[in-house]
């Protein structure tokens, strides 16, 4: 049985889509670029989604890169953008330009405005408390990081 967590949001542009999920077993729902302003100085194009949410206390948000990125010169700033539960802003999208982006006149594979440019996932985000210890317990895996658990 599915489960549903209830997120108000507010629209700051007329034309804002509702987030949707693409199909029926999406995670995350698909936010679209409403705005697009480009700082070639630092290297980068932040979209405007035009979305306020109000995220449940005891929940966070993350948005991640959709798959189509990977037919742009671009990636996400900050790889995973997190989103805390008291933050009702509007929900924007920095993109870095690589050098290949960065020297060309004409750039059409940046996402247009309409376009799908990230996800928002909503998770359960439980505070954590800290315990300090002299030793903790041994697993299999131990201090092994890096490629340690194979390829």
């Amino acid at each position: 049985m599915m489960s549903y967590v209830q997120v108000k949001y507010k629209r700051t542009h007329k034309d804002t889509p509702k987030p949707s999920y693409a199909t029926e077993g999406s995670v995350a729902v698909d936010l679209v670029a409403v705005d697009a302003k480009v700082n070639y100085e630092k290297g980068y194009i932040q979209y405007s989604t035009g979305l306020h949410i109000a995220i449940p206390e005891g929940y966070g948000g993350f948005l991640f890169p959709r798959s189509s990125i990977s037919k742009t010169p671009h990636s996400l700033a900050n790889s995973v953008g997190v989103i805390d539960w008291d933050y009702t802003g509007e929900l924007l999208v920095r993109m870095r330009f690589n050098e290949y982006s960065m020297s060309m006149e004409n750039n059409d594979d940046i996402y247009s405005i309409g376009d799908r440019v990230c996800q928002l996932i909503i998770m359960k985000t439980p505070q954590m408390s800290f315990k300090e210890v002299d030793e903790l317990d041994e697993t299999v895996r131990g201090a092994g990081g890096f490629g340690s658990s194979g390829k």
